[in-house]
């Protein structure tokens, strides 16, 4: 798959793998959030960015509190 978006010109490191099968329930939960967004804009044209905490701001792994 990383090939595929690499030669249709996304950059290295944006796709994120959920972790197939054993992710599958909280993937389910993600479409009633999706519909939510596309009722409230009006449309499927947008984007959802997974945003990490910096180093010592908190959150898991963070050491932060």
């Amino acid at each position: 798959m990383r090939g595929l978006l690499h030669d249709l010109g996304r950059p290295d490191g944006s796709p994120l793998d959920p972790g197939g099968i054993r992710t599958a329930r909280g993937q389910e939960n993600f479409a009633p959030l999706f519909m939510g967004i596309a009722e409230a804009t009006g449309t499927y044209g947008f984007g959802i960015r997974v945003v990490l905490p910096k180093a010592g701001t908190g959150g898991p792994g963070g050491a932060g509190g």
